[in-house]
């Protein structure tokens, strides 16, 4: 029987995961202005079931490993059916996950009990969200996604004859000494951040373990050492995808048992910019080892808990660097996972987690497991080149015949050559090629100007001729149609400067070939042919195509999707930026068979292109392992060396130009769309609210004698909290004294919120202005002996803006400069206003209940507000920032705020804390049931309760007043005031209740 084949493409989020959605137009509420029946966000059924929750996960810290058995008698006291999963009796993190229904505040007041914390449990997204570019001229470019083509593993460069530089009209910009068709793709990308230079003096990672903990790597990839254990580059790891629910044993014990399992390829091209490594690509470090932790891609949520376990695992097996591209929105600093990454960096781990993808969704949105002050947290900058497919131009003048080999960028994924292995499986593919007939020979090239006309019939064969377009002057929509009468095969468009470097697919039917060119590449064509030359293109096959840089116009801006910071208490995230989009990188992809046997699921081994703050975390993680290689990790140097790397990366940051605009229209910056163009165009940088320190210098933070080694994080605060006076040490680790030399770096302060509107800006009305403190440095000349560290007192005096009300938040960098002329950064950030004050009410418009009624809910029946028989409410509502808590408790039908007592159940007029579920979309709440859902950020919410109890009782005929509040900005919970709470909610009219209750 023929085997039949199904291609699975499996396109994972470019970037930090995240689960939560901010309202993206911040011009209106999501809920509306009035206080009448709205919208909330979509996905409850108008007639749900009770959702079946298992007893809430819980995460518990003790002090210390001797006092974890005293502590399981405790709980098991305290809540006789509570179910211990995990119990850790490391020195990290000693402690417990357990299930529980009981309120966290039982366990929290346990002798021995250091912290508690719900488990957030966090659902992946889709794959491959669309990443759109800026409003563009009229191109019909679209938006800019996974843009190159994806390659297979056995690709080799072209002969080194077609590769010699070429002479003068085909050169490039000088970009250092490279030639306009001699780069190589990755060392365009490391010459970005001097990575090149290490490698060039052999500095490259070896005898360094970093641990990718994603979705698993496909470690039989090339470029990855084909192969998995000692003696190859993955050495080892393990499987934590299907360990969920009560269980702590996991079905594949072994990382992986038989072969990769559902690979959505996500880790895969991480693990390929640590340490990849062929004769053609190379990532960061590419003689460091690699552990894979796959937490994900089994079909499993992933929470708090599982990515602790992961991390203590990869501490456990030897690992120097955890890199980590997984989160969701929050960015508060105080959750069980960053307090596990500032001890995994005391005890000699690195570790760099992404910032996110959510930069549209404007400020304040990072990744919250990045937020804790020793994490790396890494932002994303667009890479100078974008990875192509090679075409060969042959030139002939005036006698003179020279050959270029030129990046193409294409529309979609190319056919795939056949792995050594896999020959017939793949062979299949090579039939989806557009460019079979002409591969290997020459194609003569044609102009025909920018086809934004009608065109003249040619005297060509349009089968074996390739037209040369450029992108510019109008639609491609038009382009395409004046092109179609000359029923084209090929088609080859140069770039238009101003727009993004890729190609809509579906521009043209099936069949026709087409993609992009530098503009620079097609003025050199187009040079030769308008002074009679002639000009031929070789498309390469399939067994030679590998990626060739073309520039990037956006190369080495800021990415508009690197999700800005700082946290919710306002300290200073992300830390550095590094590339993140246009990333090409080793890639994986599935081919399902079904034949006589069944299914079997095969793996084809090949490179892509994806973009995301996920990309840019392992570059910086590639950047600790080449530090860690040179200098020694904590195998040899102590746990001490972690800190030191942590401080050089977040201080060796060059500043990022500022990104494109929110609008922008024909290259006009200032687009009369945009009320509030950019102070000093030309001259603006990225602010560190958006890029950290900026893009990382890697010859610093491996080679500098000078480096930051505390206080390089001041965090300044709002204006009631404001910290005028910081420390910065400075140490001198080389063989001489040093002086050093202090400026400020002013850079553009963020409005937040549009005055008028009550919620965060989003990136379109994040609007910039000038605003920032003085400072004042020492005085003097300040010196540091060889070997030795010296504080640097800086303060400073907050600024006064003309508008508190738009939230306005600055941020800088304290630049240092030794007498070696080394420059090291050190950034700030704080808030020109007070925020509990000019946050006010957390509830931008007033939540709105809906009550409805489920058949299957039969056991609990009330009356809300005087109204009918219910027995589900679900809450709409919204916030206008992140809180810590927000609880529904109710009691009896007297309470005022006046009664509020901080546990509540002190109160002798409380009654009982409400359970309730919250849904993203139709799915059931990915928080586990709980009273307080800490951490909660901005955004659309719906909280659905059925009767279900925390603690406490309801009574039958009895009414009641429930209290839906949350947690204001630096609130103290045992204060009324600080609680921003649902005044309008009705009384409650139990009628029926659970006789379990």
């Amino acid at each position: 029987m023929k085997l039949q084949s199904i291609l699975l493409v499996s396109l994972w989020s470019t970037g930090g995961l995240s689960v939560a959605v901010r309202q993206l137009n911040a011009t209106s509420s999501a809920f509306g202005t009035g206080t009448g029946a709205i919208p909330g966000p979509t996905g409850l059924p108008s007639d749900p079931s009770p959702v079946d929750t298992p007893a809430k996960r819980i995460i518990i810290a003790v002090q210390n490993p001797s006092v974890v058995n005293s502590v399981a008698d405790a709980i098991a006291k305290a809540d006789p059916s509570a179910v211990i999963v995990t119990t850790w009796e490391d020195k990290l993190m000693p402690g417990f996950v357990i299930q529980s229904t009981l309120s966290l505040s039982t366990f929290s007041n346990i002798d021995g009990v250091e912290h508690v914390w719900p488990s957030r449990k966090l659902q992946p997204p889709d794959p491959l969200p669309d990443i759109p570019s800026p409003p563009t001229s009229g191109n019909g470019t679209g938006n800019d996604t996974t843009s190159a083509s994806l390659r297979a593993r056995n690709l080799k460069h072209l002969s080194s004859s077609s590769t010699e530089p070429a002479p003068h009209p085909i050169t490039r910009r000088q970009d250092g000494n490279a030639t306009y068709q001699a780069d190589n793709y990755s060392d365009t990308i490391h010459r970005m951040t001097g990575v090149d230079q290490l490698h060039n003096e052999g500095v490259l990672g070896k005898g360094i373990k970093v641990a990718v903990v994603d979705d698993g790597v496909f470690y039989n990839h090339s470029a990855l050492g084909g192969g998995y254990g000692p003696g190859f580059k993955v050495v080892g790891g393990h499987d934590f995808s299907a360990a969920q629910g009560g269980e702590d044993e996991d079905p594949n014990p072994d990382f992986p048992t038989e072969g990769p399992a559902s690979f959505i390829s996500h880790g895969t091209h991480i693990a390929g910019i640590v340490a990849g490594k062929n004769d053609w690509f190379s990532g960061v470090a590419p003689e460091a080892n690699i552990l894979g932790y796959k937490i994900y891609g089994g079909g499993n949520d992933v929470n708090d808990d599982l990515v602790i376990r992961a991390w203590k695992r990869a501490f456990d097996d030897g690992a120097d660097v955890i890199t980590m591209s997984i989160g969701g929105f929050g960015a508060f600093t105080d959750g069980p996972v960053s307090l596990l990454a500032e001890r995994l960096v005391e005890n000699g781990v690195v570790v760099v987690v992404s910032a996110g993808n959510d930069g549209y969704s404007g400020p304040f949105i990072a990744n919250d497991w990045c937020g804790g002050p020793s994490t790396i947290c890494v932002a994303s900058v667009e890479a100078d080149t974008k990875a192509g497919d090679p075409v060969t131009f042959n030139f002939i003048l005036d006698g003179q015949n020279t050959t270029a080999q030129i990046g193409h960028i294409s529309p979609g994924a190319l056919p795939l050559s056949a792995d050594p292995d896999q020959v017939e499986p793949w062979a299949w593919l090579n039939t989806m090629d557009v460019y079979s007939n002409i591969h290997g020979k020459p194609v003569p090239v044609i102009s025909l100007g920018d086809a934004c006309k009608p065109i003249d019939p040619v005297e060509a064969d349009p089968t074996q001729t390739v037209f040369l377009v450029g992108q510019a002057g109008c639609t491609m929509e038009q382009k395409v149609e004046n092109l179609t009468p000359l029923n084209p095969a090929y088609v080859l468009f140069y770039a238009d400067p101003l727009q993004s470097l890729w190609m809509r697919p579906g521009l043209f039917p099936g069949g026709v070939g087409y993609g992009l060119i530098e503009k620079e590449a097609g003025d050199a064509i187009l040079s030769v042919l308008n002074a009679g030359g002639q000009v031929t293109a070789t498309y390469a096959n399939n067994d030679n195509a590998v990626g060739i840089p073309a520039k990037n116009p956006r190369g080495g801006i800021a990415s508009l999707f690197t999700s800005w910071g700082g946290t919710y208490e306002l300290a200073l995230k992300p830390d550095i930026a590094a590339p993140g989009g246009d990333i090409f990188s080793t890639f994986v992809i599935t081919q399902l068979h079904f034949g006589e046997d069944g299914p079997v699921e095969l793996y084809g081994p090949l490179f892509h292109t994806l973009n995301g703050t996920s990309m840019a975390t392992p570059y910086i993680a590639g950047v600790a392992a080449l530090h860690l290689s040179k200098h020694g990790g904590r195998a040899t140097k102590g746990p001490g060396v972690a800190r030191d790397v942590v401080n050089r990366i977040k201080g060796s940051g060059d500043q990022v130009p500022w990104g494109m605009e929110p609008y922008w229209s024909n290259g006009n910056w200032d687009d009369p769309r945009n009320p509030n163009p950019i102070p000093d165009r030309e001259n603006a940088v990225a602010p560190v609210m958006q890029v950290g320190t900026g893009i990382v210098n890697a010859v610093k933070v491996v080679n500098y004698q000078s480096s930051i080694t505390s206080g390089g994080n001041m965090a300044l605060n709002d204006t009631v909290h404001f910290k005028d006076t910081h420390e910065i040490v400075i140490t001198n680790a080389g063989p001489d004294a040093l002086t050093y030399e202090f400026s400020h770096d002013k850079q553009l302060a963020s409005e937040a919120r549009i005055k008028g509107q009550e919620l965060i800006a989003n990136y379109t009305n994040n609007w910039m202005i000038e605003l920032s403190p003085e400072i004042t440095f020492p005085t003097g000349t300040f010196s540091v002996a060889a070997g030795e560290s010296k504080t640097a007192t800086i303060k400073f005096a907050a600024p006064s803006p003309t508008d508190t009300t738009k939230w306005p938040f600055y941020n800088g960098r304290v630049v240092i400069t030794s007498s070696k002329n080394e420059t090291l950064a050190a950034q700030y950030m704080g808030a020109a206003f007070d925020l509990k004050k000019e946050v006010g009410s957390l509830w931008p418009t007033t939540p709105v209940p809906v009550e409805t009624t489920s058949s299957s809910n039969t056991d609990f029946v009330f009356v809300w507000n005087n109204g009918t028989e219910v027995n589900q409410v679900t809450i709409n509502f919204q916030l206008k920032w992140g809180t810590k808590f927000i609880r529904l408790d109710m009691f009896v039908e007297d309470f005022t705020e006046q009664d509020w007592t901080w546990p509540p159940e002190r109160s002798p007029k409380y009654a009982a804390t409400a359970t309730m579920f919250n849904r993203f979309g139709e799915a059931p709440v990915n928080i586990y049931r709980s009273h307080t859902y800490a951490r909660l950020d901005p955004g659309p919410q719906e909280f659905l309760w059925q009767g279900g109890l925390e603690s406490g009782n309801l009574t039958a005929g009895t009414q009641y007043r429930p209290r839906f509040a949350a947690l204001r900005p630096f609130g103290d919970p045992t204060v009324a005031g600080d609680w921003t709470v649902w005044t309008e909610a009705p009384v409650i009219n139990i009628v029926k209740v659970p006789a379990s209750q």
